[in-house]
């Protein structure tokens, strides 16, 4: 069994440096890979938006923020602009086996010095020299300590309203399936007012609440839809929906087709 632990709590060493490389995505939905992060990995967020999905927990990384990525996460992302752009460096912690560092999101606390720093470490990688690992775990270990601070700044300075804010994300969690599930109650969950709720919600995550509840259902109906060979109708009907046209609609918006094209697409076989 997995334990997981907060990297700010564990503060283990960086034992070996792999790539420093930068990539870019487009809007949409993509889905998790069965097999876990072959590595642990600084992301810094050059533009866009993108909300991860961990399964039991949800991850909002934004431009200027640094996101880190355990090793052996399964991870849905969910591109909510046009293009999503990052720089990342991927490296190993020393950490034993039967552990797994939790992933998360803050924002940078010199976007642009720490955006500088992958960029030199992208050159100094490209390049190639016989020590490239070297400097850039150089560099790398500066990138962990700006992270290391800005982690126990955050839980300082917001441990209140990231603890309401983690009560309503469990609340969601817990009752998205539900037809009659809105922000009020959620709010309710989380002791808010509504207003106030929704702006926190949206500060904290930068989406809204009922976007939230929507990617929730819609990854949950794109597994289902994959993976199953229940009838769309009561799919629609278990994630909260009044009806197969909502759903159907919902689906399409978010997704760019219908349920039953995208099943039709994306359908796995069990192999024989």
């Amino acid at each position: 069994m997995m334990n997981r632990v907060q990297l700010s709590t564990a503060k283990p060493i960086i034992c070996e440096f792999h790539r420093a490389i930068g990539g870019n995505v487009k809007r949409g939905i993509y889905d998790k890979t069965l097999k876990g992060r072959y590595s642990d990995a600084f992301v810094y967020i050059l533009k866009g938006t993108t909300l991860y999905d961990f399964g039991d927990y949800t991850v909002t990384a934004k431009e200027g923020d640094l996101l880190f990525i355990g090793k052996g996460s399964i991870y849905s992302m969910n591109v909510q602009s046009d293009k999503y752009e990052f720089l990342y460096a991927d490296f190993s912690f020393s950490v034993p086996e039967d552990v797994q560092l939790q992933s998360i999101s803050l924002p940078a606390s010199d976007g642009k010095s720490t955006e500088n720093v992958f960029h030199k470490m992208l050159a100094v990688w490209y390049i190639n020299r016989s020590n490239a690992k070297f400097e850039c775990l150089s560099m790398l270990y500066n990138v962990y300590a700006d992270f290391l601070q800005e982690a126990e700044d955050f839980i300082y300075l917001s441990s209140e309203k990231r603890r309401r804010m983690e009560k309503a994300v469990q609340y969601i969690n817990e009752h998205f399936t539900e037809e009659d599930l809105t922000v009020a109650k959620i709010a309710s969950a989380a002791n808010m007012s509504e207003s106030y709720f929704r702006k926190s919600f949206q500060e904290t995550y930068n989406l809204a609440p009922v976007k939230y509840i929507s990617m929730m259902r819609m990854t949950h109906a794109r597994q289902k839809l994959r993976y199953g060979d229940v009838p769309i109708s009561d799919i629609a009907h278990s994630l909260g929906f009044s009806s197969l046209y909502y759903f159907s609609h919902a689906f399409k918006r978010e997704m760019g087709c219908t349920p039953s094209e995208y099943r039709s697409k994306h359908k796995q076989y069990p192999k024989t």
